[in-house]
């Protein structure tokens, strides 16, 4: 079997100009979701993509808005191509004074033990069971506001 490793980062906030009493009353709850590999810091980068590498680092970005200020909790929901839930990152966040907050997961999947040996002769030993069509659910406060798919191709 695979190993897989999900590393979460992600609390961006970016800037705007608006009344406070704007941004809470007036604009309905949303939420964007891309994917996209990472800048050479180690940030997501701007160009989204569907199609990736077995050894990407593969990251799911979105900016909400609408929400109220305070304290918030974002899961983005990892489902593989067999449909089961591979994995879960949560994490909190919180709404400041800005119309929009960017936050991001990533993926990143991993050779099962001993596949290693092998994989000079076939790239993807030991991650068969990532290619194929993956979804990622996201949801926030427990509510599902976005889903969206991408491609693993080794």
């Amino acid at each position: 079997m695979a190993l897989f490793v999900v590393m979460v980062l992600g609390l961006s906030v970016s800037s705007g100009a608006h009344s406070e009493n704007n941004f809470e009353s007036k604009l309905p709850k949303s939420a964007s979701l891309r994917f996209t590999l990472s800048d050479e810091l180690g940030f997501p980068q701007d160009q989204s993509k569907d199609s990736f590498d077995c050894l990407d680092k593969i990251y799911a970005v979105t900016d909400v808005k609408g929400f109220k200020k305070g304290k918030h909790i974002i899961e983005f929901r990892w489902v593989d191509p067999s449909g089961d839930t591979r994995e879960r990152t949560v994490y909190d966040f919180f709404v400041r004074d800005k119309p929009s907050t960017k936050l991001w997961a990533w993926l990143e999947l991993s050779r099962g033990q001993g596949a290693g040996v092998v994989q000079w002769l076939n790239p993807a030993a030991g991650l068969e069971e990532f290619i194929g069509k993956w979804e990622l659910k996201l949801l926030i406060d427990d509510k599902e506001f976005k889903s969206d798919e991408f491609d693993v191709n080794c």
